[in-house]
C-alpha cells in the first residue's frame, strides 16, 4: 500500500551536468546547455487516485550557479531541447562532446551496440521487415565468428578423442593429484590440445549477444514491429 506517501517527491543531486534527460523505453526529453550546471533535480508526481504507488508525472530541471555580469557586459546561455524518439542516428547528430547518445543506456558494450544498430537498419533498408533483419544480423554474427566456432569444434573433437587416456590416468593416479596434473598436461601437449580452446570462442561471443539484447530492447525502430 502507498497510503501516507506524499504526492510529490523531489530528489536534488549536487553534481555537474551538461545535459539532463527524462525518458522511458522509447522516448526522451532532454535539455542541453553550453554551461555546466552545478546540479539538477528530479520531481516525481504520484497518482493519488490509486492505492498503490504509481507515477502520474516526472519532471527534472538543471540548476545553474549565479554569475556576475560587469557593467555594460553581457552573458549568454544557450539551451537546446530534444524531445523525441531514442533513435541513435538522431541523438548522434548533437555535439559529440555532449554525449547525448548515452541516454540509450547500452552499458559497457556501448561501442558494439552502436555498430549493431546501423547494421540492423541496413538490413531493414534492404528487406523492410525487422524479423528478417534480425535473422540476417544473427547470420552475419555467426559468419564472422565461424573461424572461432570451427576452432572450438575441432578442439572439442580432439578432447573427445583423448578422453579414454585421461580416464586411464585418473584411475592410475587417483591418489596423486600432482602427478595426475603433470601427466594430463603431457597428453595435452603430445596431442596439441588446449582445453581452454573450446571455451574461449563462446566467451568471446557473449558480449555480442549481450549487445544484441540491449539493441533489441532499446531501439525505437522495433516499436510495434
Amino acid at each position: 500500500s502507498a497510503a501516507g506517501l506524499a504526492e510529490f517527491t523531489t530528489v536534488p543531486i549536487r553534481s555537474a551536468a551538461r545535459w539532463l534527460a527524462v525518458k522511458n523505453r522509447f522516448f526522451v526529453s532532454a535539455a542541453m546547455s553550453n554551461w555546466d550546471a552545478e546540479g539538477f533535480e528530479f520531481c516525481a508526481r504520484r497518482d493519488m487516485t490509486r492505492a498503490e504507488y504509481r507515477l502520474s508525472g516526472l519532471s527534472a530541471r538543471l540548476q545553474f550557479a549565479a554569475r556576475q555580469i560587469p557593467a555594460n557586459g553581457q552573458c549568454e546561455r544557450i539551451t537546446s531541447l530534444f524531445i523525441g524518439p531514442k533513435k541513435l542516428s538522431m541523438l548522434q547528430k548533437f555535439d559529440s562532446a555532449s554525449k547525448l547518445d548515452e541516454v540509450m543506456e547500452f552499458g559497457m558494450w556501448s561501442w558494439l551496440c552502436k555498430l549493431l544498430v546501423p547494421t540492423l537498419n541496413g538490413f531493414y533498408a534492404l528487406i523492410p521487415n525487422y524479423g528478417i533483419a534480425i535473422l540476417l544480423l544473427t547470420v552475419l554474427v555467426r559468419v564472422l565468428f565461424w573461424p572461432l566456432t570451427h576452432k572450438s569444434t575441432e578442439s572439442m573433437k580432439k578432447m573427445s578423442e583423448i578422453q579414454p587416456k585421461i580416464k586411464e590416468l585418473q584411475a592410475r593416479f587417483k591418489d596423486n593429484p600432482q602427478k595426475l596434473q603433470q601427466e594430463t598436461w603431457a597428453i595435452y601437449r603430445e596431442n596439441k590440445v588446449n582445453p581452454m580452446a573450446s571455451c574461449l570462442p563462446m566467451l568471446v561471443q557473449i558480449p555480442v549477444f549481450i549487445a544484441l539484447f540491449n539493441v533489441l530492447r532499446s531501439a525505437v525502430e522495433l516499436r510495434y514491429a
